[in-house]
């Protein structure tokens, strides 16, 4: 595709958009976000409906809070996003984000759906407070030319990113359940219930812990953005 972007007269999409910095790293951002957030989104009601044994309602209802927080906390950051460091809201939601896959790592056995109803608040405000930062950042540095072709390439990585995420992470999840039941001496599919709950309950809580040090490994990186003035930041988030 890159090749051929180069040579055709008509493309997908211009690849000069990737050589705005501020968008490049945005763009980067918002496929890892998209990672870990849609990660989140299939493992959570899968660990409910399995070793944690609710219903499919209930497992629905530990879930919501997410969007919730993360409506909220976008119509905080809306007033918020000309007075602060862009900077500083993306490292501050990163925290956040961390904390809450801790918080998703250490789910205890009894209270669970209210535990899991918190670490889904927590990472949507986390995630509330990434959103419209980094859609700020990536655009507002761009010329009015190039606008059309990135949005189509923003909103394609956000999607490659989500199902990467699910894809990478299950089959880590996975890897860790064998490894977890043969250390124990059975096998995937004829493990007894109980060992076979608790494997799973430890699989997935090393996998929330992974996720926890990639949005942790990810907080340096924010220092590649520019930064905005009042002025673009507020036509930006226009």
């Amino acid at each position: 595709i890159a090749v051929r972007s180069r040579r055709a007269r008509s493309t997908l999409f211009r690849f000069a958009v990737f050589c705005n910095l501020n968008f490049a790293a945005a763009a980067f951002y918002n496929f890892m976000v998209g990672a870990l957030l849609f990660t989140t989104i299939v493992f959570l009601p899968a660990l409910g409906q399995g070793p944690l044994g609710q219903d499919a309602t209930r497992a629905g209802l530990m879930v919501f809070p997410r969007g919730v927080g993360t409506m909220a906390m976008m119509l905080v950051v809306g007033r918020l996003i000309d007075r602060i460091d862009h900077r500083a809201l993306l490292a501050v939601g990163l925290a956040i984000t961390a904390g809450a896959f801790e918080m998703m790592a250490r789910i205890p056995p009894a209270g669970a759906g209210l535990w899991i109803a918190g670490a889904s608040i927590a990472q949507g405000i986390g995630v509330g407070l990434l959103f419209t930062p980094l859609s700020a950042l990536a655009f507002s540095t761009l010329g009015a030319e190039l606008r059309t072709d990135a949005a189509g390439v923003y909103s394609l990585l956000r999607q490659l990113g989500c199902a990467s995420g699910v894809a990478v992470m299950t089959a880590v999840l996975q890897s860790r359940l064998a490894a977890l039941i043969a250390h124990d001496g059975g096998a995937v599919g004829g493990a007894p219930p109980q060992l076979a709950d608790a494997a799973k309950l430890a699989a997935y809580a090393g996998s929330f812990r992974i996720m926890a040090g990639v949005a942790v490994a990810l907080l340096p990186g924010i220092f590649l953005f520019r930064i905005l003035r009042p002025a673009a930041a507020v036509s930006a988030a226009e």
